[in-house]
């Protein structure tokens, strides 16, 4: 449909013209560029000696008329096609993509390591007797009864070696050696774990830890419900519930820090998640525990 409004009113839009051009290229040969506006179009069809009969919605010699060539006729003739430029880019998109992706790696794949105790232990007592710092675990901040992989001795050793290297303030030369001395001989003192191997002790002690902090956290949890607590008939048994679940809370917490070596949020939330459990519920327990027993506090002195 022509404008119906405007400065243009009553004159064919771009889309329109180009129809009928393409219907008039069987005589004139119009070879029209892509992607040009309403006016540059125009130009064009003139500059071919003809010019657009809007009124009649057809293309005509500036002299004389070679033929009538109506809008209707155009858009019988060539009808319009929906265009697919954006699909198929997208299509391009996700095979480059694909291609580029690769496949991530198992974890039964991943190497297993275990540690040689005794070689471990004598390393241990070199390090304890030549810088009075402590085990290697210490000097490197690893947490206790942890089983690390020679990826995870080398990341903690680069942090420490950072935070104690004698060209920044604060850096202590001797701590910088203790450092790196204890990373060589951990690194050494682990072997790849063949099939069949078992895992080492250190590993099967994080995991004894791991199952008792499952069943700390559903005791918790139970005994901090709402629904446990309504039952309660007396505050003296709902003070002494509270005092027992703070020490338990306190206990939960200072295992994931210090024996379990959870220094960030995430990979608490990862355990929680393989474990079976929801770590919104627990926090959500902790918060309103507190609250939970003092209402209940209320409603027990008034019964009084």
């Amino acid at each position: 449909m022509p404008y119906l409004r405007g400065k243009l009113k009553g004159e064919l839009k771009s889309s329109e013209i180009r129809k009928i051009v393409r219907l008039h290229n069987e005589l004139s040969k119009i070879k029209i560029p892509p992607r040009l506006d309403r006016t540059a179009l125009i130009k064009i069809i003139e500059s071919k000696g003809l010019k657009v009969d809007h009124e009649n919605k057809k293309i005509v010699n500036k002299n004389e008329v070679k033929k009538d060539l109506t809008l209707e006729e155009a858009q019988d003739k060539f009808p319009v096609k929906p265009r697919k430029k954006k699909e198929t880019k997208k299509e391009e998109k996700k095979e480059v993509l694909k291609l580029a992706d690769k496949p991530a790696p198992k974890q039964d794949d991943a190497p297993k390591f275990g540690v040689q105790k005794a070689l471990r232990k004598r390393q241990n007592k070199e390090i304890k007797e030549k810088y009075k710092m402590g085990g290697m675990d210490t000097i490197l901040g690893l947490p206790d009864l942890f089983s690390p992989s020679p990826d995870d001795v080398k990341k903690a050793c680069r942090k420490m070696k950072l935070k104690n290297h004698p060209d920044k303030t604060g850096g202590d030369d001797e701590k910088f050696k203790a450092i790196q001395e204890s990373c060589d001989k951990m690194v050494e003192s682990f072997k790849e774990l063949k099939a069949g191997e078992t895992a080492s002790a250190s590993e099967k002690a994080l995991d004894r830890i791991s199952k008792q902090q499952v069943v700390r956290i559903k005791k918790f949890m139970e005994v901090m419900s709402a629904s446990n607590i309504k039952k309660q008939t007396s505050i003296e048994d709902l003070q002494k519930g509270y005092d027992d679940s703070v020490d338990l809370y306190n206990l939960i917490q200072k295992t994931f820090i210090d024996k379990m070596g959870f220094k960030k949020k995430f990979e608490m939330n990862e355990w929680f998640n393989e474990n079976g459990l929801n770590m919104a519920d627990y926090e959500k327990t902790e918060k309103l525990s507190l609250r939970r027993i003092r209402a209940r506090v209320k409603v027990l002195k008034k019964k009084k």
